[in-house]
């Protein structure tokens, strides 16, 4: 499974799986995708922070102090889930809303 296969998919509250993502269900689905790891919760698992200029795809981006995440797609895009599902956005519609880019630590 590739990121991309996950457009598409509705958004639901608290939603961990493909009948249903919220941004936090589809962020931890992602780094499982990206890198194997299962994060047990979204405010639990080890990153570091990265800045803007060494932010690389498949990076975590974080919105509005933690209320929304997504993944960085390079390219000036990103995957995220809203009321709409799973889509990708434009960063630069969003970029004044970033509070930070993270990798996640494989300890």
């Amino acid at each position: 499974m590739e990121l991309r296969d996950l457009i598409g998919v509705p958004y639901k509250l608290h939603g961990r799986d493909l009948n249903g993502l919220d941004c936090y269900g589809l962020t931890q689905l992602a780094v499982k995708i990206l890198t194997g790891i299962t994060m047990p919760d979204i405010d639990t698992f080890e990153t570091k922070y990265i800045k803007l200029e060494k932010a690389e795809k498949n990076a975590i981006i974080v919105f509005d102090k933690g209320a929304h995440c997504g993944v960085y797609l390079g390219y000036g895009n990103f995957i995220h889930c809203d009321k709409n599902g799973v889509n990708i956005a434009q960063l630069n519609n969003w970029q004044c809303r970033v509070s930070g880019y993270y990798k996640v630590c494989n300890n």
